[in-house]
């Protein structure tokens, strides 16, 4: 997730919105300026991570978001794209299910329910982190 922005995308499968926010991504992370900052992005979809890395697995219908995507890649000279569990995904998850249902306040970022706040957390210390509420 990328400064906490969501939106909803008519599709026909869940990779083609997998890819469809990774073209969203690449693009808003080339408009701040980010092509030589070390990023990482991860996905919980192997499917649309394996299709990027190999484009013989892409399927034909999602092409164009492909080559989009692989066109945007190579403004990035030090970007990696990694699979993650959905597990580890939790936060991005919860977005796009509150974002689907119409429960996505607009000033969730600002104002996190409590919800969020617990998934972030929880997503810390299963990296190992420290957590400090004041």
């Amino acid at each position: 997730m990328v400064d906490g922005y969501t939106s909803r995308v008519a599709a026909a499968s869940a990779l083609q919105v997998e890819i469809s926010a990774l073209v969203s991504a690449l693009h808003h992370l080339r408009r701040l300026g980010k092509t030589d900052a070390p990023l990482i992005l991860e996905s919980d979809c192997l499917a649309m991570i394996n299709a990027v890395e190999d484009p013989r697995k892409t399927p034909w219908a999602l092409r164009p978001l492909f080559d989009e995507v692989n066109d945007l890649l190579c403004c990035f000279s030090r970007l990696q794209l990694g699979f993650v569990p959905r597990t580890a995904n939790a936060v991005a998850d919860w977005a796009a299910k509150a974002q689907l249902g119409g429960t996505l306040s607009s000033s969730w970022l600002a104002f996190p329910p409590p919800l969020l706040l617990d998934l972030l957390i929880s997503d810390v210390m299963d990296a190992g982190g420290n957590v400090s509420i004041n």
